[in-house]
């Protein structure tokens, strides 16, 4: 099972995308907090394969530099994919992208975003030969 972590401040986005991601096989309940300082010690609990966030919920620390200090203080937690949450992504595309960090426009394309997250989940599948539920009851 993925499992995904959720950090925006926005309490109706993010109970959207928890009802969207449920319906999505092999990942598990979203877990979500509200700043970038809790994810930091959710993560520092717990391990997550897949953090959607909000690049603007904090003013002392945008959306990179989390991404940024997660991918240095957390080597274990390699290869986590996140996803980032913005209303202004033409000033922040080519620095995510070199990151290898996929960026969605507020307000959310449900269809693209849905679409996203299921090829995401096949490849770490196919990557890391995780089995569906489906498949472990057949």
């Amino acid at each position: 099972m993925i499992s995904v972590l959720i950090v925006d401040d926005n309490h109706s986005f993010v109970d959207s995308l928890k009802v969207l991601l449920k319906e999505i096989p092999s990942l598990t309940p979203a877990k979500s907090v509200n700043t970038l300082r809790k994810a930091e010690q959710e993560l520092a609990q717990n391990l997550y394969n897949l953090i959607i966030l909000e690049n603007d919920t904090e003013v002392s620390l945008k959306g990179m530099d989390f991404i940024r200090n997660i991918r240095k203080n957390y080597p274990v937690m390699q290869p986590t994919n996140f996803i980032v949450f913005t209303t202004k992504p033409q000033e922040l595309m080519d620095k995510y992208k070199a990151d290898g960090i996929k960026i969605f426009k507020k307000p959310l394309s449900t269809h693209d975003f849905k679409e996203y997250i299921v090829r995401l989940v096949e490849q770490r599948l196919l990557l890391f030969g995780e089995k569906e539920d489906a498949d472990r009851k057949e």
